[in-house]
């Protein structure tokens, strides 16, 4: 049922890179806003809250966009691969992302009262799944 709407979306693994890659950057930045968003388990709290982390989701984002933009316009087989490569990198640095924030948002949900980012969960785990699918095709 999902593959069949993003073929009607023509979802090309570049468009699908590109958008991926500005979901990581979006989500470094509003994490880094949010300063207090996790606060389940307590003793992660510190470290989910980092900024540092947050940087780390805004770089793997950049060098997504960066290498799934810059991949198609080099013509040296030497840099084109070392792109490639950066990309795949990224694009499992991107799953990675996005399967921990939707597992720590999960958690949030089963071990506390509150459960305020239920949509965000499952928002993340369709993002992952953009993700495992544009990184088979690459």
């Amino acid at each position: 049922m999902i593959q069949k709407f993003l073929n009607r979306l023509s979802l090309t693994p570049r468009n699908a890179e590109l958008g991926i890659s500005l979901v990581l950057i979006l989500k470094g930045l509003l994490l880094s806003w949010a300063s207090g968003y996790f606060f389940y388990p307590p003793e992660l709290a510190a470290y989910l809250n980092n900024n540092y982390l947050d940087l780390l989701f805004t770089l793997i984002g950049t060098a997504l966009l960066i290498s799934s933009t810059m991949r198609e316009r080099i013509l040296d087989d030497k840099t084109h691969n070392v792109a490639l490569n950066i990309e795949k990198v990224s694009l499992v640095l991107a799953g990675v992302a996005f399967l921990a924030l939707a597992t720590f948002q999960i958690t949030h949900g089963a071990f506390t009262v509150e459960y305020r980012m239920g949509h965000t969960a499952l928002g993340d785990m369709f993002c992952f799944y953009i993700t495992v699918l544009t990184a088979r095709d690459v």
